[in-house]
């Protein structure tokens, strides 16, 4: 998309060249269903907490949303460790995750994430459990 819309900026230069500044705007559609995974320590559902800090191994809990609503979800069985990057990158992918919601993301797995089209959004600060964090979400997209 972004080279198309250089390629049209350079087409409009081209054509009117005494146009001087002007803006494209592009308002992508937003996505009708979502999986979004969300690293927690105890499986309570859409209460679970989510870590500050992860020493431990943690399961990820991934959140269906369809139609700007929460849809169901499902919690991993397996367990991973932060420093597991190309595990958790692979889980994942293979989960057909679109987002995941972590402060906690090392720089290998970030770019891993962004080659199979997962974008990454920090945790808030100030909300603890998943139905939160996933209702504060649907506020962007």
């Amino acid at each position: 998309l972004r080279d198309e819309i250089h390629v049209l900026e350079k087409k409009i230069d081209e054509e009117i060249p005494h146009l001087g500044d002007f803006v494209l705007y592009v308002d992508p559609p937003k996505p009708e269903k979502m999986r979004v995974a969300i690293p927690i320590i105890e499986d309570n559902g859409l209460k679970s907490h989510i870590p500050h800090h992860y020493k431990d191994p943690f399961r990820f809990i991934m959140v269906d949303i369809e139609n700007r609503k929460i849809s169901g979800y499902q919690v991993s069985e397996e367990k991973f460790l932060l420093s597991e990057s190309a595990k958790i990158a692979a889980f994942l992918k293979l989960k057909h995750v679109n987002i995941l919601i972590s402060s906690h993301v090392e720089t290998i797995l970030y770019y891993s994430l962004r080659l199979s089209k997962i974008r990454v959004y920090p945790q808030f600060t100030n909300v603890h459990d998943v139905e939160h964090t996933v209702k504060l979400l649907l506020l962007e997209l």
